[in-house]
């Protein structure tokens, strides 16, 4: 019989909404019977149901939901609104809803590329996921048939598991301190109970996001339990000791499978993280050109300089008493002793100025704080500080220090420049 237009529109559809929910209910089943469910869906699959997602798909579905979930759960939040801004409620003109603002950033990943990335980074943790279950079908069994059968399983467990970190991935966008990034997160994720009971890396009020992590990473790792003892009994190898027989070999294809799926996750999150387009950051003005000069003078040592300030082309910005700091840093020595555990900077050792600094614009002339400068226009700022006795010998003992001038604001701007010794 011959197809017709109408034919070809109804099994695109068909495969639209095929794709969706096979995929919700092999989760399902999966959830239902985790003793049993994968097998029943290697069955289904080697009967070429058509109700049936395959492994390979399965794996993709669950990447990219894992990938793609942090971005669409920040945009459907409630946007916080600040205590001083103005609003107007116009109903010819409504605000876009949560699923509104979902779609706009889904809409707006899909126009920068940045879906694109998500895909390529899926498609490289699926390829990681294949060579770890490959070569441990070749190291533990034989037959073709039983290495096929466990590479099918794997690849259901491992969706199953990298749905549980999507779980994750989501509470963790409501937490007060989300994760920078996908990497950052698996991390913390699987460092939770170290975290959790050594008080280490700990968050006020996200306690109870890590006894909830505990709890999906305990369930992560034991998903392929019923894998596990079904195919430690059906292992080639023998390399089992005979009083470990029935628990040895269930702890290693344990781990082989979560080790294989958290290696292709981290692989992932990786890749996406490292090829997704990333915007220009905009500041509102650029510090540039610091010089500092260190003055020896008994009565009154200090720190004086200039540094060249540019406003964005963009709005004009105000300037006033308190909006910097000035930072002394220099490469650490044997007298300072080893760094502090987890140390950011491990290589350097800072001075903190507890003088405030004084500033004021001498080219053009705007004179002391505040002030204001127009967009695009630039300016010469003199800074200076007094410094205390201990901060004079930090500055005497290390060679090449350095000085860095922050602003103190909303914005991570500042600039670097090297300490100069003043002649007497």
């Amino acid at each position: 019989m011959e197809k017709t237009l109408n034919d070809y529109v109804e099994g695109v559809f068909r495969s639209i909404v095929f794709v969706l929910f096979s995929f919700i209910l092999s989760l399902g089943v999966l959830f239902w019977s985790p003793s049993k469910g994968y097998a029943l869906l290697i069955t289904q699959e080697r009967r070429h149901s058509i109700n049936q997602i395959r492994p390979y798909a399965f794996v993709f579905f669950a990447l990219v939901l894992a990938l793609f979930l942090p971005s669409l759960i920040d945009a459907a939040k409630p946007r916080e609104v600040s205590t001083f801004e103005y609003q107007v409620y116009d109903p010819e003109h409504p605000e876009a809803g949560a699923l509104g603002r979902a779609y706009e950033v889904a809409n707006e990943r899909i126009e920068n590329k940045a879906a694109g990335a998500i895909l390529i980074a899926a498609i490289a943790g699926i390829a990681a996921l294949h060579l770890g279950t490959t070569a441990s079908a070749l190291g533990f069994f034989r037959l073709s048939t039983r290495r096929e059968t466990w590479h099918d399983a794997l690849f259901f467990i491992g969706g199953l598991q990298i749905f549980l970190i999507a779980i994750a991935l989501a509470l963790d966008r409501f937490a007060s301190f989300p994760s920078l990034n996908e990497v950052e997160f698996l991390r913390r994720f699987l460092f939770t109970p170290f975290a959790l009971l050594t008080s280490e890396d700990y968050r006020e009020g996200l306690v109870y996001f890590d006894i909830i992590n505990v709890v999906l990473l305990a369930t992560f790792l034991v998903a392929p339990l019923a894998i596990a003892k079904r195919f430690s009994q059906r292992s080639d190898r023998q390399f089992w000791a005979r009083y470990l027989r029935t628990v040895l070999p269930v702890l290693a294809l344990l781990a082989v499978v979560d080790t294989a799926t958290v290696t292709s996750i981290a692989i992932a999150s990786y890749v996406a993280d490292e090829i997704q387009p990333r915007t220009s950051r905009d500041d509102p003005f650029t510090l540039r050109n610091l010089g500092c000069v260190f003055s020896k003078d008994t009565a009154k040592p200090s720190i004086s300089g200039t540094v060249e300030v540019r406003v964005a082309a963009a709005n004009p910005w105000s300037f006033d008493n308190g909006d910097f700091t000035l930072i002394i840093g220099a490469d650490r020595t044997l007298s300072d002793g080893p760094p502090r555990k987890n140390s950011r900077h491990p290589d350097r050792v800072f001075a903190n100025l507890a003088t405030p600094i004084t500033f004021s614009a001498i080219s053009p002339p705007l004179g002391a704080p505040p002030f204001l400068m127009q967009a695009g226009q630039a300016a010469l700022l003199s800074i200076a500080t007094s410094l205390k006795p201990d901060e004079v010998e930090f500055v005497a003992a290390h060679p090449e220090p350095r000085c860095t001038l922050a602003y103190l604001q909303d914005y991570p701007i500042g600039a670097i420049g090297e300490i100069r010794v003043e002649k007497q």
